[in-house]
């Protein structure tokens, strides 16, 4: 089984539990290795995480916050790209929409 957690700040947003590997027959196999850290350029903070449990490595993308854009933390999301059953819990749809 592998998690995900989506964290905007201090505050939890959602957490998937995935009971199946993730993606498909075009997924990779890195992208199990590596949780997602969104550093925003204008104030250099570390304002959202996507954290994968099986993850050994971080990857820092730049993404404005809320203060800064739109400090979404699902366009840009990796899985979202790569993982055709890829899907948002309704937590996350909530804090996407009230962006």
């Amino acid at each position: 089984m592998i998690s995900e957690t989506y964290t905007s700040g201090d505050r939890t947003i959602a957490q998937i539990l995935h009971l199946q590997p993730l993606g498909g027959p075009n997924s990779t196999s890195h992208l199990l290795e590596q949780s997602i850290a969104y550093f925003c350029p204008a104030c250099g903070e570390i304002w959202g995480r996507i954290t994968l449990s099986t993850a050994t490595y971080w990857q820092c993308l730049e993404r404005p916050c809320q203060t800064h854009g739109d400090g979404s933390l699902v366009e840009r999301n990796i899985w979202a790209s790569h993982n055709p059953s890829y899907y948002l819990t309704r937590d996350l749809m909530e804090y996407e929409i009230l962006l």
